[in-house]
């Protein structure tokens, strides 16, 4: 990315960094540590109990971090560890040391997702290059690890082929999934050829699909450069799938949702069409799917400008839009007036495709939902006007929509904080990078009233990036056995310049001239 803090307007920075500082955070690296500029990237995680299983991508060869050529690892990290102590010993937070996930048909993995099959048994679908024709271009791959005493004892990786075993066509990138265990398949919504989302179904043991995939993007208005779709199961495991349809260029876009279901054993249908769900006006990228109960699915998406300033960090709004896919007839067509029942039906109110306030901004989000229907959004960027310095810092904070949980018209206001945004990481380590033309985005994990989070950052000898992790505290709540949450980006800015997010660099305003008293006492004991 950009040098991380080389340039930077030493009073707003001061603040900022010092705003990290106060919280004193342990931060912990979860790829081993080495020579040489290393790139490690792309994290995602699922947790079960107080392990958090990690799998994300890296070049360990020290070689040039620009052009870095990455395999697929895995790491467990122990979220019960104290990172608020400094005391606290990388031995005592890592739980399964960082291993490589190759046993050779791949090169150049990217984007990994993880899920666990069992409490020693984890799933990771990824995109690479096969090594027998990398030419083919990317295809989906599936790894199987088994664990022993937090131990990888065995490992497997395969292409995802079609029915008949053979190389599935096109490139295919990006795959969000989730297990169906009684089945042993994973269902999938991945992308083809740059701007198609298709769902599919994936034998778990033997990597085959399970019948043709299902095209989501028939309607040339919901395709998208780099639509990154995100798939969550509901209870009856149907299958909820959000995308952007955003371009190469400045227009604004909107995000659009499918509903998948099984239809008979082993057979799927698409229930609902590609239906918009955030409408234009925002360039709306880099969606998040959350299912609250099966007729109550969250959708969210923050800002994506475009421009000549994109690329250095700026927040940028955050959108919801709160379904009921039970409300309308599933009949495989999208969501309007003329054919499938009235919209009312569809999108609940509050929020029902609401914009949130500039509180809420967030830069690429990552999302979760926990048993209280709170939601928690980790992400990136500076939340007012342009990057005094050219990187990324994270932040996080937990919010409340209406409507998640009351009936429709319940409550007037779309959301609330439930926790002040904070920031994540500490001084250089807090700002992101990213793999040259590629993209990153936070991931974590709620144990315990606190979220473990996990960043690429850099490495400040070498000029390489680790992946690091860390926690924030937040409002005590039960963690969902098997969580997931996973990879996707770093690049663009906020829409709408200087000025338009004052209210969150007042909530830093505190922890900031907290951390400058302190410093000021050491400096007069010193």
């Amino acid at each position: 990315m950009h040098p991380f803090v080389r340039r930077f307007l030493p009073v707003f920075a001061a603040t900022l960094l010092f705003a990290a500082g106060a919280r004193a955070e342990r931060i912990v690296q979860v790829n081993e540590i080495g020579i040489g500029p290393r790139v490690f990237d792309q994290p995602s995680v699922a947790a079960n109990g107080s392990t958090i299983h990690v799998a994300f991508v890296g070049d360990s060869t020290g070689g040039n971090p620009q052009i870095p050529s990455t395999a697929l690892f895995y790491a467990a990290v122990n979220g019960a560890a104290d990172f608020t102590s400094t005391a606290t010993t990388r031995s005592q937070v890592i739980v399964t040391p960082a291993v490589p996930i190759d046993n050779g048909p791949y090169t150049q993995a990217r984007h990994p997702q993880i899920a666990l099959r069992s409490a020693n048994r984890v799933v990771i679908l990824f995109q690479a290059l096969p090594s027998d024709n990398p030419a083919a271009g990317f295809k989906l791959f599936r790894a199987l690890i088994s664990l022993d005493n937090n131990v990888v004892t065995a490992q497997q990786v395969s292409e995802v082929r079609d029915s008949l075993g053979g190389r599935m066509a096109g490139t295919l990138i990006d795959p969000s999934f989730a297990l169906v265990t009684s089945d042993n398949t994973a269902r999938v919504a991945y992308v083809e050829n740059a701007i198609d989302v298709r769902y599919a179904r994936v034998g778990l043991d033997n990597a085959l699909l399970v019948g043709a995939p299902i095209p989501l993007t028939v309607l040339p208005a919901s395709q998208g450069v780099l639509p990154l779709p995100r798939l969550r199961l509901d209870s009856l495991n149907r299958s909820h799938i959000a995308w952007a349809a955003n371009n190469n260029g400045g227009t604004a876009s909107g995000v659009y949702y499918a509903l998948v279901k099984q239809a008979s054993t082993g057979v799927d249908n698409l229930a609902i069409g590609a239906t918009q769900v955030l409408p234009g006006g925002y360039r709306w990228g880099f969606p998040n799917v959350l299912v609250a109960a099966n007729s109550r699915i969250l959708v969210l998406a923050a800002d994506e400008p475009f421009g000549p300033t994109d690329g250095r960090g700026i927040a940028g709004s955050i959108g919801v839009s709160l379904l009921n896919p039970d409300g309308v007839v599933q009949d495989g067509l999208p969501v309007a007036f003329p054919n499938v029942g009235s919209s009312a039906s569809f999108f609940l109110s509050p929020p029902g495709q609401s914009v949130l306030g500039t509180n809420f901004d967030a830069y690429r989000p990552e999302a979760a939902v926990d048993g209280n229907n709170r939601v928690y959004i980790a992400g990136y960027g500076f939340v007012s006007g342009e990057s005094p310095l050219r990187g990324t810092p994270g932040r996080f904070y937990s919010m409340t929509l209406s409507g998640v949980t009351t009936s429709a018209g319940t409550v007037a206001q779309f959301a609330e904080m439930a926790s002040s945004p904070l920031p994540v990481g500490d001084g250089e380590l807090a700002f992101a990078g990213t793999i040259p033309g590629d993209y990153t985005r936070p991931a974590f994990a709620r144990y315990s009233g606190k979220s473990v989070l996990f960043w690429s950052g850099p490495e400040i000898l070498s000029g390489g990036r680790n992946l690091y992790v860390t926690s924030v505290s937040s409002a005590a709540d039960p963690v969902a056995p098997a969580s997931q949450s996973g990879c996707s980006a770093v690049d663009d800015p906020r829409r709408g310049g200087a000025g338009s997010i004052p209210g969150a660099a007042v909530l830093l305003l505190p922890a900031a001239l907290l951390a400058l008293r302190r410093l000021a006492r050491k400096a007069f004991a010193g």
